[in-house]
This record gives structure tokens, C-alpha cells and sequence, in this order.
């Protein structure tokens, strides 16, 4: 499956007839028109077309050396006969046939396997398969359970080890993976997603061996990738809809990123040990390119009036970095480049959907000017997520953020939620601030990031929605804490109080 403009194309399938005995692989391809909402099947030229097959891989290699092109690893014939051959499908401008070619390439390609994946490495020209499985039974099957579901896989799974393919020298590699052979390494798997956002490449779900899922050691999330250091980590979802819980797989979805800040998943397979269930579900993953992820436990309940799900949000950073324009962006949808200056503190309320709840938001817009600090320090108390902003094309409000981080230190609770925004990302021509500077500093000072643009909504809505989600989990921790915790959420509120009134005595 790939997709160009406004066509999306699918290469072959199995063609499932009434009965088990009709069901064929086909060689088919078929053209998906967005604008018109119409399926159509395309004439392709040359007699080099792949045999009928399905569950191979395939992604969309853009124009650089003449014309664009699908490329095509693997898959299953009709004969169940695992696969590993190459092809492209040059795509022609305009209405043009496209063709069909062979690929002849070097070095050692990945052995034959379905149900892996195909994802390109835009900046690197270079296609990463990962996994799947040759169809073949494993060898001195010692079965864990003797009432062993029929449907349970015993296939032979591939490693996930990392096959590159050049695509300009059409030559093929493995890389050595830091973390490998740990746990931050996926297990062999097929039918599973790997999608690039950003430097990382996010893999989720797939289908395990079954003794993986017979003893809950198979946690769903995302196993990440960095392609620039090669070094694998993993992180568990987040979300009271999504399935963290051990000893359940999702596998046979789909994935895309969403303008390098969300993961979109939908529909698939869950396999537990009781069996396999279909899924129509849509889950929309905030990620953060570089903080990935949120750590996630199985979902807590919160006791009844513990904690409301209004949640208080706090603005900061030097005058002129678009705070305003930023919190209007997230409750109003709109943009002024006529906004005036805050006069000490402003105030706006939205409501929100989070994991089907309605969350209920104040967002407070501060004063940058420094003659207004002190009247803004008493804002601070209460809040449970605090935004620092800085603009990407002026250096001095990101070296002034250690000056805002100590007043939020000292101001807020321990508890408090923090994420840093880079503003302003839409003037590339003009920005000076490094994402990679960043990051670390906002590593260092536990700090989520994302840069975005109030002028063209470009992450927004998602660094806000990334701010929320982490609070809501937190507030969920501290529901979960023993009745002793109270006490030292008691002292932390009354730490705060006396740091914003200017007593710090004991």
C-alpha cells in the first residue's frame, strides 16, 4: 500500500471466495481516487508484474533519479510459499500507465518472509524490513500448555534484525543495534507496524510467539528505533483506550504519523490467550519525536471527588514569544499578529476529550515583562501543568528559560507537569535555536518538548493535548498513593504558598 497526491494505490491481496477453497492471491493493482472516493484498477505496462501473492510490503520511494516508484519486498504466494523478491512500480506523471521492473540489487537481501514491514528513511534513502516469518514450523516445539488454542502461532518468527536497502546503490546491510538482545529490542515477530517520525522509528504491536503471551511477558506499546545512533528503547502506551495489559497482542493494523507528533493506529487483530478478535478501533498516540512515549501503568481508578478533572495550566516565558498567540491558537482556533502584550495575567477556558472524557482546562496567560514577576509568581500555586515558551528565532528567550525554570521550581509543587514549546517554528529562514539543544535541555530539566507554530497551527493542539495527557497521569499516580502521601501533598501546597507570598521560613 502506498500513497501519492491524491491516489492511493494497493498492489495484490487474497481475493476470498464463499468458501475457504475459492480464496486466491491475486496480482491485481488498484487505485484509490481521495478527491472522487473511487476504486478503480490500474493497467500497468512490461511484463515483469510479481506473481500473485499478499502479506508482503511495500512503501513509496519519492522523486530524486527520475521517475517515483512503489517498492515491493516479499510476501505470500498461493501455495503459502514464503517470498523475497524485488520490484518496482515506476510511476508516470499525469494518467500514464505505470510499469513494472525487476530489481537486481547486492549484498545480502533478507531471507523470504510475509508479514513483515517496509518503511523508508527519507532523509538517508534507505528502506528498513523488519521481521516477519518464513510460514515454517518450528523445530522441537515444546508446548507450554496442553490445551494449546489451535490458532496460537508456532511459525518460525524473524529477528527483528535491521535489513537496509540503499536505494540509490540498491544495496542491501544489517546494522548492529545498540541494546540488542535485551529487552529493549523487540522479540521475533510478523504482522506487526513500523512507522518514522521524526529520527524514530516507532514500532508497535504484532504477532509473538505464544508462550510470550501464556506468560504475560509480551507488554503492548512501542519498541523505538533511533536510526541516527541505531540504538533500540521501549516504551508502553499511555490511555485508559488503548490495550497495555500483558498477555495481549495487536497485530495485522495500521499505522501512520500525523505532522511528526502523532501516531495513528487503527482496526487489526487482539490476540490473547483466549483468541483473536477483530478491532474497527482508531487510536491517535501523542508522541513527542523525542520524548516518545509516556511511561504508562494499567489504568487507575480515581476515587470520587479525590481529584476533579479540571485541570489548571500555566503560561510562561519572556513578552513577545507568542504565548497569547498560542493559547488562543489551542481554545479559539484563531491567529491574531496583532496581539498586545499581557498586562500581568490573562485568562481562558476550554474543554477538551482525553481518552472519552471531557477535561475541563484553565489556561492562564502571564506577563513576560519583568516588571510584572512578582505578580505573577502567585499564579504559579495550584497549577497542575506549567507551559515554558521560548521563540526559535530569538536566542535570548531560550537562555532566559533557566530564570523561568527557577521561578517554576520554586513556585510550583513537586508534583507540577512540565513542557517546554519552541514557538515560532514556521520561519525556518530565521531560526537559531537548535531542536537538538533543545531536547537535551529539556531533558535536563524533566521538562517534555515539542516545537510548534501558533501562525499555521502546526503542533499546537497536540503539545497541549501531550501536556494534558501527562498531567492526567500523574493525577492518576497520586490518586493510586497510600493515605500517608496526603500528607505530603499538604506539604508541598503549603511550600508553594509560602514561596508565592515571599516566606520561606520553617
Amino acid at each position: 500500500w502506498a500513497a501519492r497526491g491524491r491516489s492511493s494505490g494497493m498492489f495484490s491481496d487474497k481475493k476470498k471466495g464463499q468458501r475457504e477453497a475459492d480464496t486466491e492471491a491475486t496480482d491485481q493493482l488498484q487505485r484509490y481516487d481521495t478527491e472522487k472516493q473511487m476504486w478503480s484498477e490500474v493497467e500497468v505496462l512490461g511484463d515483469d508484474r510479481p506473481s500473485a501473492r499478499y502479506k508482503h510490503a511495500s512503501c513509496f520511494v519519492p522523486e530524486r533519479r527520475g521517475e517515483a516508484r512503489v517498492f515491493i519486498f516479499g510476501g505470500q504466494d498461493e501455495d503459502g510459499i514464503a517470498l523475497n523478491d524485488e520490484h518496482f512500480l515506476n510511476l508516470k506523471p499525469g494518467d500514464e500507465a505505470p510499469s513494472w521492473s525487476v530489481i537486481k540489487t547486492q549484498g545480502n537481501k533478507p531471507s523470504p518472509r510475509y508479514g513483515h514491514s517496509c518503511t523508508l528513511v527519507p532523509a538517508k534513502r534507505n528502506i528498513i524490513i523488519l521481521g516477519g516469518t518464513d510460514g515454517k514450523q518450528l523445530d522441537n516445539l515444546v508446548v507450554p500448555d496442553p490445551e494449546f488454542p489451535p490458532h496460537k502461532t508456532t511459525k518460525s518468527l524473524h529477528p527483528m534484525t535491521v535489513h537496509i536497502l540503499d536505494v540509490d546503490n540498491l544495496t542491501w546491510s544489517t546494522v548492529a543495534c545498540k541494546n540488542a538482545g535485551t529487552g529493549a529490542e523487540p522479540s521475533p515477530r510478523c504482522y506487526h507496524s513500523a512507522t518514522l517520525l521524526g529520527k524514530n522509528l516507532f514500532v508497535t504491536g504484532g504477532q509473538v510467539h505464544w508462550w510470550l503471551l501464556n506468560n504475560q511477558h509480551y507488554i503492548h506499546g512501542a519498541y523505538i528505533l533511533e536510526i541516527v545512533k541505531n540504538q533500540w528503547e521501549h516504551n508502553t502506551i499511555k490511555g485508559d483506550s488503548f490495550i497495555p495489559y500483558p498477555g495481549c497482542s495487536l497485530l495485522g493494523h495500521t499505522a501512520c504519523s500525523i505532522d511528526s507528533s502523532s501516531l495513528v493506529i487503527f482496526g487489526g487483530t487482539l490476540e490473547a490467550t483466549t483468541g483473536l478478535e477483530c478491532v474497527n478501533t482508531f487510536w491517535d498516540v501523542a508522541t513527542d519525536a523525542k520524548q516518545k512515549l509516556h511511561s504508562s501503568q494499567l489504568p487507575v481508578k480515581t476515587p470520587n471527588g479525590a481529584y476533579s478533572s479540571t485541570f489548571k495550566l500555566l503560561v510562561v516565558g519572556d513578552a513577545g514569544v507568542g504565548k497569547t498567540c498560542l493559547i488562543t491558537r489551542f481554545v479559539d482556533d484563531v491567529f491574531s499578529s496583532t496581539c498586545k502584550s499581557t498586562i500581568g495575567v490573562d485568562f481562558k477556558a476550554t474543554t477538551i476529550e482525553m481518552d472519552g472524557k471531557a477535561v475541563q482546562l484553565q489556561v492562564w496567560d502571564t506577563a513576560g515583562q519583568e516588571r510584572f514577576r512578582a505578580l505573577t509568581t502567585s499564579y504559579y500555586r495550584g497549577a497542575h501543568g506549567v507551559i515554558l515558551v521560548y521563540d526559535v528565532t530569538e536566542q535570548s528567550s531560550f537562555d532566559h528559560l533557566a530564570s523561568w525554570i527557577k521561578d517554576v521550581d520554586l513556585y510550583s509543587g513537586e508534583e507540577v507537569t512540565k513542557l517546554l514549546i519552541g514557538n515560532k517554528d514556521d520561519d525556518q529562514a530565521h531560526k537559531v535555536i537548535d531542536p537538538e539543544t533543545a531536547r537535551e535541555f529539556a531533558k535536563d530539566h524533566e521538562m517534555l518538548f515539542m516545537e510548534a507554530s501558533a501562525l499555521n497551527r502546526l503542533n499546537v493542539h497536540a503539545a497541549f493535548k501531550l501536556l494534558v495527557a501527562e498531567v492526567m497521569h500523574q493525577a492518576d499516580t497520586l490518586a493510586s498513593q497510600p493515605p500517608a502521601f496526603e500528607h505530603k501533598l499538604k506539604v508541598n501546597q503549603e511550600r508553594s504558598r509560602r514561596a508565592s507570598t515571599g516566606c520561606m521560613c520553617n
